[in-house]
């Protein structure tokens, strides 16, 4: 069976993720599937944050 711990505060979604796990996700966050973008990812990151990305 796949753990799947994540963490997600207030007024935050996240649609269209499948495999989103071990995260922590702040206040009033949106996290959704990117359309058309293939092998890429962006991002927007706050002040003090910490990210981990499979390169």
């Amino acid at each position: 069976m796949l753990e799947c711990n994540r963490v997600v505060l207030e007024d935050s979604t996240i649609r269209g993720v499948s495999r989103l796990t071990y995260s922590l996700i702040g206040l009033n966050v949106e996290v959704k599937r990117a359309v058309g973008v293939p092998n890429m990812n962006q991002l927007m990151v706050g002040d003090h944050s910490m990210i981990q990305v499979r390169a």
